[in-house]
């Protein structure tokens, strides 16, 4: 790992200290409100998303790709399967491809 992709993934463990854009905040709060407590999610945590500028789309694309990196999360746990960050493209490239066959959602 370079030195710069280290202190990337460093950066991105302290985000909140890190990072200054609402949007990327505002993501990273729900992608983490969304792993370790999702009975607490609410309305207001879209709507929070929508304020800093995200689209109705991009919305519904942040609770796709988190929830699908989930469910795919529990079925290696279940299965003794190991993944890695390096699968995390494949589900988007698989997100891509349910949208290409059924539209927009």
């Amino acid at each position: 790992m370079a030195t710069d992709d280290l202190e990337e993934v460093l950066n991105l463990q302290n985000w909140r200290e890190h990072l200054r854009d609402p949007m990327d905040r505002t993501l990273l709060a729900y992608s983490e409100k969304i792993t370790f407590s999702p009975d607490r999610l609410t309305s207001g945590d879209l709507d929070t998303l929508r304020e800093v500028g995200y689209t109705e789309k991009q919305v519904l694309d942040i609770v796709l790709v988190a929830g699908y990196r989930h469910y795919i999360t529990r079925i290696a746990e279940g299965t003794g399967i190991e993944i890695g960050s390096d699968r995390v493209p494949e589900a988007i490239q698989s997100l891509g491809h349910l949208r290409a066959q059924h539209g927009d959602l």
